[in-house]
């Protein structure tokens, strides 16, 4: 899981040319997650009490009071539930909109789409909204406060674009009025009635957890509690806590909604509430030796995931298993690789109170299912849900593969948005003779998988330790077959490398060592190694390190040297061990 280190040193880069490094036992998988098990036989399984997987036709546009000839439809075209089943189909619903409802109207809207999916015996999905102040039309009577007031009217509660100046109360109070989050999911942007939220606002936060929880969780629990004790607990399909949660970046947009002033980078008043200012984060820069863009962006990735595992934590804290709380965030960085606050790096969704999700579309937001994959697997993760996803492949076959790599795969659950429209690009056709839904019907038949179940997923944290060079085992980013083999860091789309293990930095330096020396990279994670090289004497062990050849060093002495041209950004991470380098153990 990301945790934040925003306010951690710099690494000190001659840390790098110091440290050298062991390779560690490979845990075994259920000792890093439970509901893992290894066979006698070294056969990792992944196991789960609940073993349902969906097919979720969301319902977008349509208010709930609407729901019920949509429903009717799906039974109709799909079949009936088999309640003992492993796989199902269900509805999905666009809110609570925790933002804009009022609790009366999302008290309302739990109630009857639960009422719904018992009458037609179909599973309910909800998508709710934490930020995008979306949809007014499903209501609109939110209000902080017995005078009718609004949050995002409020600038403590809202984003700013700027930090204060001397005489300003809030930052950007000159241009007199509140940045707004534009919508572009139809390719004709417009704007939300006011302000974004600030997801660290403590005036926000409090409002936002009592809308969530009397609103929402509330009857949530109840009519699930009360499934559960009938035998329908599979009634509730899960909930979408997000819906591609983000911080806006209209820096570069050229949106006709858009004021000026909101060409601009979100986020200054959490950035505020950290306690910096423009000097700040231009120091911090200059520290880092990264750009203020850059410095700003990775604060609020870490404000990003913070507001996510917050809203997350609150449904796990009400008893709601994390196989139904999913978090939502788009997964175009996994095939970009480059990031910014509306695409932020697709693991601020990993947390351990949810299922992560992304919405993964390969015309819409396409994405890196081997990046996404190897991300869950470095956070001990083995199951995700594709929360936006769509009915558009070509074909069949198309939509078969589709259907093999995720729901045969690690996915607890994939959304197709758009039901309620019966043509166009996002639109679900209504006939048995449309491709997706001979395809669910063959998935519910156990046509497709047919050997298939969710306990015999496969393990993402096993797969990790797998060579790509010979197909050996990995241990800390280390070949144990052919020690020259390490494990290849992810590039992402701005060229830096991304060092998650002490394999990755072998990688690196030979990279460097061999010519080259221009090449990027970033710390992800805290690295330590040779902890356990001393005998009790003090003596050097004869077994259990590594000797490290420094960086800038070609061959195996210092006196042919390699200068490196490039950018090593230790990220306020650390590099920790003992030294074993040109035969001689150090300290």
């Amino acid at each position: 899981m990301k945790k934040s280190k925003i306010m951690r040193a710099l690494s000190l880069i001659l840390a790098l040319l110091l440290v050298s490094y062991i390779g560690v036992p490979v845990l075994a998988a259920d000792d890093i997650e439970s509901g893992i098990s290894v066979a006698a036989d070294g056969t990792i399984t992944a196991t789960s009490e609940d073993g349902v997987q969906y097919v979720v036709f969301m319902v977008t546009n349509i208010h709930y009071n609407s729901l019920e000839p949509y429903v009717s439809e799906m039974v109709a075209l799909h079949g009936e539930i088999d309640s003992s089943s492993d796989r199902m189909y269900a509805f999905g619903v666009v809110g609570p909109m925790c933002l804009t409802q009022s609790i009366e109207q999302m008290n309302e809207e739990v109630n009857t789409v639960f009422a719904l999916a018992e009458k037609y015996n179909v599973p309910v999905f909800f998508q709710m909204d934490d930020c995008t102040n979306y949809a007014t039309e499903f209501g609109h009577d939110a209000t902080i406060d017995d005078e009718g007031n609004k949050f995002y009217d409020d600038p403590e509660m809202c984003e700013w674009i700027a930090f204060p100046e001397e005489g300003e109360e809030w930052g950007g109070q000159s241009y007199g009025m509140l940045p707004r989050w534009h919508c572009n999911w139809s390719g004709t942007p417009f704007a939300t009635a006011g302000g974004f939220p600030c997801f660290n606002s403590p005036k926000y936060l409090a409002w936002y957890e009592k809308q969530v929880t009397e609103g929402f969780i509330e009857p949530l629990v109840e009519n699930y509690e009360r499934l559960k004790k009938e035998g329908k607990s599979y009634l509730l399909a899960g909930i979408n806590t997000g819906w591609e949660t983000q911080i806006p970046d209209y820096t570069d947009k050229t949106y006709a909604s858009l004021e000026e002033f909101e060409k601009a980078q979100y986020g200054m008043h959490a950035l505020h509430n950290l306690g910096y200012d423009a000097e700040s984060i231009f120091d911090e820069a200059v520290t880092r030796m990264l750009s203020e863009t850059e410095v700003i962006r990775e604060l609020l990735y870490e404000v990003i995931a913070d507001y996510i595992e917050f809203t997350c934590k609150m449904f796990y804290d009400a008893g709601i298993e994390k196989s139904k709380i999913f978090s939502h965030i788009v997964s175009v960085s996994s095939y970009l690789g480059g990031c910014s606050t509306e695409y932020p790096p697709t693991d601020v969704c990993i947390n351990d109170y949810c299922t992560p999700g992304w919405t993964m579309s390969p015309k819409t937001c396409n994405y890196n299912l081997a990046q996404l994959e190897k991300e869950l697997g470095e956070n001990g993760r083995n199951e995700y849900v594709n929360a936006e996803g769509y009915a558009h492949y070509d074909d069949v076959a198309t939509c078969t593969a589709y259907f093999e790599e995720s729901l045969c795969g690690n996915a607890k659950l994939i959304t197709v948005f758009g039901y309620d429209q019966s043509s166009g690009t996002y639109g679900y056709e209504k006939s048995e003779n449309f491709y997706f839904v001979k395809v669910v019907k063959s998935w519910l038949a156990r046509e497709i998988g047919p050997d298939y179940t969710w306990a015999k997923r496969p393990s993402l944290v096993a797969k990790l330790n797998i060579c790509k060079t010979c197909g050996g085992t990995l241990s800390n980013g280390f070949c144990l077959t052919d020690n020259s083999h390490y494990d290849v860091p992810f590039k992402d789309a701005s060229g830096f490398y991304t060092i998650k293990n002490a394999g990755n930095l072998y990688w690196f330096r030979d990279q460097v060592n061999n010519g080259n020396n221009g090449i990027f990279c970033r710390l992800a994670c805290d690295i330590s190694d040779n902890i356990d090289i001393y005998n009790s004497d003090g003596s050097l062990k004869s077994e259990n390190f590594r000797a490290w050849t420094p960086i800038g060093v070609k061959g195996s002495t210092s006196s042919r040297s390699v200068a490196f041209n490039g950018v090593f950004d230790g990220r306020g991470y650390t590099i920790n061990g003992g030294v074993y380098r040109h035969g001689r153990a150090e300290i």
